[in-house]
């Protein structure tokens, strides 16, 4: 799409304003004959909508009305010479709600019936789910948006901090909204905000089946939130909850685990109301998380204190100048500051770090009601997230890789970040690393100083900064033809995501021991050709087209989406003069590479048979080009001048031994043609409402992911082969280069050895059946799901190191660098996020003496994990990293199962007829299970087949809130 097209539908977007953090409530209406009645005025009223919608039913007694801010409605139902009908139900995020209503032709009463919510999407064949506030306030969850994602049947839960979980794709791949606003973070694709569950209203996820609506590229699920609004009425909240360290019981460790207290708090306060009354509301929060970690100590002995607080306030405002139009604005910005992280096991007081990050986020949103049939919308997102990491200790060499250099090993803790080696079987090479273990080594229980510590300095300064600016535009048009009625969308969506780094390293950056005695130690940094920032960005382009078709019992979506995204770098020039096409011109951004709008033609098609008003049947069938990509940043020739890493070998006295460039750390160049990644997925449902007011879902989904890109080594098919486990040598070795020309290239240009390459057969598969089972009373609701999956494959984004719980890159992690790394290494069997079996049932009860009760349990299966042993590929190489060198099929083995209970306790004390106090007690992990998880896979580390980390213990949580 032309440049000239982009901007012009910029700018229509600035002149018309639209929200999709809505829902739609549509139904039929008829006489007590059961004949249709057209020309039924429906209106809808609430206390989020300032002012109330109406609309008219067609000739075939249907109406719909779109665009409606979630929450509780009345909807009023009017017709001359008729009795008026009255029905309450409440509106979900992202979802329709069927409301059908019989009218009595004999008399002008009127009639108001509290409608039961319909869980079953009679038009939708998405496998989407909407959860409000009173649902999951009622159950012990936690304090932050990624807890409310274990509610969803099938996605697995996980106390990862950064990774998200895995629900059929890798937990890179899930996309997270809130307010409608991507905050996932660019070029990573994992949760860059931490907004608060006080703050939601609702949550929407939509895990499978998605139509062309919402512009849903996700490779996993998409979560999507919208916040509380003011009202008419003012109503506010103070909030105030403590996890105390006594109040947690004791953690069984290994001796050598990091020990301490943890307290953590969590202040908040909100508020919200008019400002003119049925037209401008507002609603404001602040929210204040605490952590203090206190009396540390590991192997080293006592460590230093540390602290994280966070400040975050928001401001939303809403505005309905009339019936037809409805606007939101709104800001939130947060800090946050942690001092003393990265204190490990086995890691020395001095190597400590401390960080900060600032996180804005501006929305735009309306939409505007042309008529009954029609209405135009958009929203402007503006998301900025300003990040700073920094060693507590700064060190004064300056590193080199001249002939020249010296390391100076009697002050090997002055020189960079050190980590010390463990004692083998070869007695030179023991007698070669003794000085440096009894001098920097850690003292065990029997009193022998022992390797395998890190000392010195954390190893790097990190400036990095992302921001993400969207245009959102799009046009409904609801219409009956033909006895059909249709609900037509179009959409047009630009997203603009950027990073800019400034790294640099302090000293010589990580200092290691190899297993050669004659190049003894090595040490890695960030040569920097003066320091500069490094600018990456990926633009997207995004068209939706979707038809949703009612026809009788029958509903038909037909979809399509179109995307069209640009990677670029920095420090090259587009120049068709050269073999490469390209020139070296530093600080100049350049476009690397163009994913086409023909290469991203996915299709959503789904078919809902409503065969006996209340239960369905549904198939439907989505493609998804998943949009997370680290490559603008990963490929860039920027990195070969300032984020370029360099290795230096000395011998044991710091002699100078050789210097090599990291080649994956460099500019690469792009295999020409590649098929953009493609999920491909089809899905079976079976909804019914049965005897007991009990609602049952049943599905089966199969996923199949492939035309993967990894950075790798361009001779990679033919210097490698020979370590295939499943496929002919002969085969792999007949592909050739991925770049034929990459010397030529590089003889202009400079740049890697490696190339960004589709990786010949890399794919996973994943097949789901759930079933699902729900029930909600006046007294109690109850939800039971469970879950048989297989992930199986040979790429696997969620295990390519042996810390996968932080942001790595996509499209260039150590994947498929060198030898033994490759697809055909062993790397076919089960992926990390395989949990065969998953049970979750959770809940609440209200008691008669006016306290209530909720609890979340589940069961799910461990991690499949396998060995990594680089002597498997001895013969091969001379590199001492088993790093996912597996000498086994992938997930040969698997972690131990788990199954948790939590508990909470609610009581309101009422304070006259406006206040409340609320006392809320949580109890997590009940049974006190502490199983280890995240397995160490390296063979010829002292802690193999343990568990880096374990379940958190069984822990009391107290809050106390007082509402008005």
């Amino acid at each position: 799409m032309s440049r000239c097209f982009r901007a012009a539908m910029l700018t229509l977007a600035c002149s018309v304003l639209w929200a999709q953090q809505t829902g739609t409530v549509s139904g039929t209406v008829t006489a007590s004959s059961g004949e249709a009645l057209p020309g039924v005025t429906v209106s809808a009223e609430s206390a989020v909508l300032p002012q109330p919608r109406s609309t008219v039913t067609n000739e075939l007694g249907r109406y719909r009305l779109g665009l409606l801010p979630p929450g509780d409605y009345t909807l009023t139902y009017t017709m001359s010479n008729m009795g008026t009908v009255k029905r309450e139900t409440k509106v979900l995020l992202d979802q329709t709600t069927t409301v059908d209503v019989s009218m009595n032709t004999t008399t002008e009463e009127t009639m108001t019936v509290t409608a039961t919510h319909n869980l079953i999407d009679t038009e939708s064949a998405e496998l989407s789910q909407a959860i409000d506030s009173d649902t999951f306030d009622a159950i012990p969850l936690g304090q932050e948006y990624r807890d409310l994602v274990k509610l969803v049947p099938g996605i697995q839960v996980t106390q990862n901090g950064v990774r998200g979980p895995s629900a059929g794709g890798s937990g890179q791949d899930n996309i997270y909204k809130f307010d409608g606003v991507d905050v996932t973070l660019p070029l990573f694709g994992t949760l860059s905000a931490e907004p608060s569950n006080h703050d939601i209203e609702q949550i929407s996820i939509v895990k499978g089946g998605a139509k062309a609506i919402n512009f849903n590229r996700s490779g996993g699920f998409l979560i999507n939130s919208i916040s509380k609004s003011g009202t008419n009425s003012l109503r506010g909240e103070i909030s105030y909850q403590a996890q105390l360290d006594s109040w947690r019981a004791d953690e069984d460790r290994p001796p050598t685990e990091l020990e301490g207290e943890s307290e953590s708090t969590w202040l908040s306060a909100n508020i919200g109301g008019p400002i003119v009354k049925d037209r401008l509301f507002f609603y404001a929060s602040y929210y204040a998380p605490e952590v203090d970690l206190t009396n540390r100590s590991n192997a080293y002995g006592p460590a230093p204190d540390g602290k994280s607080e966070r400040d975050e306030f928001f401001i939303k405002l809403t505005l309905a100048p009339n019936e037809n139009l409805l606007l939101h604005a709104s800001y939130r910005d947060s800090s946050k500051e942690f001092s003393k992280s990265n204190v490990f096991s086995v890691s020395a007081p001095t190597v400590t770090a401390g960080s900060e990050a600032d996180q804005t986020i501006a929305i735009l949103e309306g939409n505007w009601i042309i008529n009954a049939q029609s209405n135009i919308n958009f929203k402007y997102t503006d998301y900025a997230l300003d990040t700073l990491g920094r060693p507590d200790i700064l060190l004064s060499v300056q590193p080199t890789n001249a002939a020249s250099a010296m390391l100076d090993v009697n002050n090997l803790d002055q020189m960079g970040y050190i980590q010390l080696p463990t004692y083998r079987s070869d007695e030179a090479y023991n007698d070669a690393v003794r000085p440096f273990i009894e001098r920097y080594g850690f003292v065990d229980e029997s009193g022998t100083r022992q390797g395998g510590g890190r000392v010195g300095a954390f190893w790097e300064i990190n400036d990095q900064d992302f921001t993400r600016t969207e245009y959102q535009i799009g046009y409904n048009y609801y219409f009956t033809a033909a006895n059909m009625d249709h609900d037509f969308h179009v959409g047009y969506r630009y997203a603009e995501d950027a990073e800019d780094l400034t790294r640099t390293r302090n000293g010589w950056g990580i200092v290691s021991f190899t297993t050669n005695v004659d190049e003894l130690i090595q040490a890695e940094f960030l040569r920097s050709e003066g320091v500069g920032v490094v600018h990456s960005e990926y633009q997207s382009e995004n068209i939706e087209l979707n038809d949703n078709i009612t026809m009788g019992a029958w509903n038909f979506n037909l979809g399509v989406m179109l995307s069209h995204d640009e990677l670029f770098g920095q420090d090259l020039a587009n120049d068709s003069s050269t073999v490469s096409g390209f020139r070296v011109e530093r600080g100049t951004q350049y476009e690397m590479y163009d994913i086409g709008w023909n290469d991203m033609v996915q299709p959503r098609l789904g078919v809902v048979w409503n065969y006996n008003k209340t239960d369905t049947l549904q198939a439907s069938v989505a493609w998804y080009n998943p949009p997370a990509t680290s490559l603008p940043r990963a490929a860039s020739w920027a990195r070969n001048y300032n984020l370029l890493r360099t290795r230096v070998w000395f011998d044991q006295n710091g002699e100078f031994v050789r210097t090599q460039d990291v080649s994956s750390s460099s500019g690469k160049f792009f295999q020409p043609n590649m098929t953009p990644r493609r999920i491909e997925e089809y899905v079976l449902g079976w909804n019914a409402e049965l005897n007991g007011d009990w609602t049952l879902k049943a599905t089966a989904r199969h996923r199949y992911a492939h035309h993967f890109w990894e950075d790798t080594n361009n001779d990679a098919r033919i210097s490698f082969a020979d370590t295939a486990t499943d496929l002919d040598p002969e085969e792999i070795r007949s592909g050739g280069l991925y770049i034929p020309e990459l010397d030529d290239y590089r003889a202009e240009v400079g740049g890697s050895s490696y190339v960004i390459a589709e990786l010949d057969g890399a794919f996973t598969r994943y097949y789901e059946a759930t079933v699902d089972v729900e029930k909600r009373t006046e007294d109690y609701y109850l939800k039971g799901t469970y879950t048989w999956s297989h992930y199986y494959g040979n790429f696997d984004q969620d295990n390519t190191t042996v810390e996968n719980d932080q942001n790595i890159f996509i499209g260039s992690s150590n994947y498929a660098d060198g030898v033994g790394r490759q697809v055909w290494d062993y790397k076919y069997g089960n992926l990390a996020g395989d949990r065969r079996h998953m049970l979750k049932v959770f809940g609440s009860y209200n008691l008669p003496w006016g306290s209530r009760l909720g609890a979340f349990a589940f069961y799910q299966d461990g991690q499949p994990w396998e060995t990594w042993d680089v002597e498997t590929y001895r013969a091969f190489t001379s590199s001492s990293s088993s790093t996912i060198r597996f000498s086994e099929p992938a997930g040969s083995r698997r972690s131990s199962d788990h199954y948790q209970l939590d508990l909470s306790l609610t009581h309101d004390f009422r304070i006259g007829n406006r206040y409340n106090l609320q006392v809320d007690l949580d109890i997590f992990n009940v049974f006190d299970k502490q199983t280890g998880y995240a397995i160490d896979p390296v063979a010829s580390s002292v802690t193999y087949g343990q568990p880096n980390h374990y379940w958190a213990p069984r822990r009391y949580q107290l809050a106390i809130r007082f509402q008005f």
